[in-house]
């Protein structure tokens, strides 16, 4: 694994090489996503997920990223992500590094055009500010997502799905994943090179 501070910066500087696609399909509700990494005290990297309560409109029981719609007050699609990760998991917008952004996800079951950034947060400070919206947090070690042993096809979607203790990482979330792990899976292989 590459130390954090030389890890950031490979991410931030591939998503910044990156022209990320976006939609302009004005059927789908637009939703941005904050794909949270963090550092551990040992520098391991971890990815944080939510899972959905049964409570929530659209995708109950699911595992997700912090986001939700993009609402008329927010300045930016990455505002609207700051936001929704503050009233779920309770981190503020100034405490999240945002390192990039990904390409637009359309999950057509909700109907959401979803628009996901990357960002680093500080370890410890997410906790559940939402119990309506979240049934628990998940930390996940970088090392067992980017274990091509440890992913499943996903017979329902024909994309990649992922188990972490029982919960599965599948859908739009998985599709958002991917695409996070494809870019570090080329920044590990430079590396190793």
């Amino acid at each position: 694994m590459l130390e954090q501070g030389e890890l950031l910066q490979l991410i931030r500087a591939r998503l910044s090489e990156r022209v990320p696609i976006v939609s302009n399909d004005s059927v789908l509700r637009r939703a941005a996503v904050l794909v949270p990494l963090l550092f551990k005290p040992d520098g391991e990297p971890y990815l944080l997920f939510t899972q959905r309560t049964h409570d929530v409109p659209t995708h109950k029981g699911h595992i997700s990223f912090p986001g939700g719609a993009i609402e008329a007050a927010d300045a930016s699609p990455c505002a609207a992500a700051l936001r929704e990760t503050a009233e779920e998991v309770g981190v503020l917008p100034e405490q999240v590094e945002v390192l990039g952004q990904l390409t637009y996800h359309a999950t057509h079951s909700a109907m959401f055009d979803i628009t996901p950034f990357v960002g680093m947060i500080p370890d410890g400070v997410a906790h559940i500010t939402s119990d309506r919206e979240v049934a628990r947090i998940l930390e996940v070690p970088l090392a067992h997502l980017l274990d091509p042993e440890l992913r499943q096809p996903d017979v329902r979607t024909s994309h990649w799905q992922y188990d972490w203790q029982g919960a599965i990482i599948w859908g739009a979330t998985a599709r958002i994943l991917n695409e996070l792990l494809t870019i570090l899976c080329l920044l590990y292989t430079s590396d190793a090179a």
